[in-house]
């Protein structure tokens, strides 16, 4: 029940008591009228509590609701993110000096966070880059890669005319292709594991998944900016025909 019908009622109540409290000056009788009323009013709210109560009780219900809340990526997603990404590897790259580098960084990572935190993804592309297991292959180490062709103008050596002579500076970047990586831990006991058995290192795939935090986990901010790592939750894979 609404509280403005729970209002409603209130009111009725009391004009009605107020009514029969003219015709009776007994305070037992007053006092047993009122208590009917409150009794009347928690019965009727009693069914929307419960409601309530079970809705906050239900298994998951929580983390359903934040799971329609969260971002979800689909591939034209991906695309986005990761020319972002180059965009962002262009522009440190260009920096004269490491300070200004470090400021492209540090904007670079803060974007990846807001843009990736508690995200799901699906179809995205990718390349099976390793497999690994520890003795016994109790669980597995997935990494996949995903490359998208960096402008020539960036890979060739640059030339500026300086008067009669040209200076040449060496390419902003030694490959044609900027790669990410995504990497996961994934437990034998896992559905996963078994579709990722199926798979070798070159293999082409789409595959589904969660970044947890968004955060980038290379070892150094030009590995971080050049060649970004990132954790996921792999859900499954498939290969690409």
């Amino acid at each position: 029940m609404t509280a403005i019908s729970a209002i409603f009622i209130i009111i009725m109540c009391m004009v009605y008591l107020s009514s029969k409290q003219k015709e009776t000056k007994s305070p037992v009788v007053k006092i047993c009228a009122w208590l009917l009323m409150v009794f009347v009013v928690w019965v009727l709210c009693l069914p929307d509590q419960k409601q309530k109560s079970d809705k906050a009780n239900h298994p998951g219900g929580q983390e359903v609701a934040q799971k329609d809340s969260a971002k979800h990526l689909d591939i034209s997603s991906q695309k986005q993110f990761e020319s972002s990404l180059l965009n962002y590897a262009i522009t440190y790259k260009s920096q004269p000096n490491e300070i200004k580098k470090s400021g492209v960084y540090n904007k670079a990572i803060n974007w990846e966070q807001g843009y990736l935190k508690e995200a799901s993804f699906s179809g995205w592309h990718g390349v099976i880059k390793d497999i690994s297991t520890p003795k016994g292959g109790e669980s597995a180490i997935v990494v996949i890669k995903s490359c998208i062709s960096i402008p020539k103008k960036y890979t060739e050596p640059q030339t500026t005319p300086m008067g009669e002579m040209v200076e040449v500076r060496a390419q902003m970047f030694n490959d044609d292709f900027f790669c990410l990586s995504y990497g996961t831990e994934i437990n034998s006991k896992e559905p996963i594991y078994a579709q990722v058995g199926e798979l070798q290192i070159g293999t082409k795939i789409t595959f589904n998944g969660e970044f947890e935090s968004g955060e980038e986990k290379s070892f150094t901010e030009d590995g971080a900016m050049t060649a970004p790592e990132f954790k996921i939750n792999l859900i499954s894979v498939k290969k690409v025909k």
